[in-house]
């Protein structure tokens, strides 16, 4: 009678253990809402691309609204233009646009070897509530070629020397400046736009003048700091 009850309380003592081992490997695993543990930390979500704007896109602040109107790359640009009574206006000209290069014309602006021009258009308006100086330098930040950055605005005491304006054209006016520099641009009414046409020279011989290419642009802002807006140009 004793050995019968020895061996009942074994086996009961053996199924419990049983029962024991599966409600722990059944609850291995698995985390506080029942879904499974790897054991390893997830990975982090990749960060979303920078936003960039194609050529003919608006971007703005709450000061001024900028329109990449053109853009390339280009050997030689055209530096002629013709003034006077019965001249088209300059911003209907060919003025500071890039064009074929020829050798034995003497109206164009040509870049040196191992050099190439990114050739810009662009319309700026002013949104403020004052008059202000849509200085190119203020706007045009810098180009991006084969993964080099080339700053347009030198930051040092010297104006930049990479960096040429051949036009500001103030659209309701029609006053211009041509070949200026970053210290000279016209004053812009509240509402009123400009049209800026400007090279940045940039040290690569460019092999096929379709090649992609990025162009920043730093608008101001009412907080006194500047927000950056960058076109991606023949992507």
């Amino acid at each position: 009678m004793k050995s019968n009850i020895f061996k009942i309380g074994l086996l009961a003592a053996a199924a419990a253990l049983v029962i024991c081992l599966a409600g722990c490997n059944g609850s291995e695993g698995k985390s506080e809402d029942g879904a499974a543990a790897t054991g390893t930390p997830e990975a982090a979500a990749p960060e979303a691309p920078a936003q960039t704007y194609l050529v003919g896109e608006t971007v703005e602040t709450d000061l001024a609204r900028l329109t990449l109107d053109q853009s390339s790359l280009a050997i030689a640009i055209t530096s002629s233009m013709r003034i006077g009574a019965n001249a088209p206006s300059p911003i209907e000209q060919n003025y500071y646009l890039p064009v074929d290069y020829d050798a034995s014309e003497s109206g164009q602006k040509v870049a040196e070897k191992g050099h190439a021009f990114v050739c810009v258009e662009f319309t700026v308006e002013n949104l403020d509530r004052a008059d202000k100086i849509i200085g190119s330098s203020r706007y045009l930040s810098s180009a991006r070629y084969d993964g080099n950055e080339y700053k347009a605005v030198h930051e040092g005491p010297t104006k930049s020397i990479n960096t040429v304006y051949g036009l500001s054209f103030n659209n309701t006016s029609g006053h211009f400046y041509i070949n200026t520099d970053k210290t000279r641009s016209n004053t812009v009414a509240p509402g009123e736009t400009e049209t800026v046409r400007a090279i940045i020279d940039i040290p690569v011989e460019v092999e096929d003048l379709s090649s992609p290419f990025e162009v920043t642009f730093a608008l101001p802002t009412s907080s006194g700091e500047t927000e950056s807006f960058t076109y991606t140009v023949n992507q």
